[in-house]
């Protein structure tokens, strides 16, 4: 049986080029993930640091109130005066708010007083001023400011 240990041979053979011919594809298809799995991570990194939030055009637009203008108080008489005027001042900022939103919707123009901006329903009540003040609309500076009456 000449023949019979050349066909195993022939047999041996064959399976080790099919072998190997498999380990070359696997191989292949094993570079292949390697080089789809690096660049779906760098796609992932670049797109995560892509993610920042950039502040659109409208609210770059968005004009930001000064700080409210105070009269020069002095020395408050009561204990009450002081808070009064604190109040008075944080109410100018919300004030000079409803006014900048009234003004956007309105080609920028101002109101008569602050009484129109309820009217156009930009605050619920106008807050009570301190005693002897009251609120004014200063149109050219685009805020509410306390002024004595």
């Amino acid at each position: 049986m000449p023949g019979g240990k050349q066909g195993a041979k022939r047999k041996v053979a064959r399976d080790v080029r099919e072998s190997a011919c498999f380990g070359s594809r696997n191989a292949a298809y094993i570079g292949r993930m390697k080089l789809n799995l690096l660049l779906g991570c760098a796609l992932l990194i670049i797109s995560i640091s892509g993610c920042k939030r950039k502040p659109s055009s409208e609210e770059s637009s968005v004009i930001q109130p000064p700080p409210p203008k105070l009269p020069p108080s002095g020395k408050p008489a009561g204990g009450d005066a002081g808070n009064d005027l604190q109040m008075a001042q944080s109410n100018c900022a919300v004030l000079t708010l409803a006014l900048q939103t009234y003004m956007g919707s309105h080609n920028n123009q101002a109101p008569a007083d602050v009484n129109e901006l309820v009217k156009a329903q930009q605050l619920r009540a106008v807050p009570q001023p301190p005693a002897g003040w009251k609120y004014s609309i200063d149109a050219k500076n685009r805020q509410v400011v306390l002024v004595k009456q």
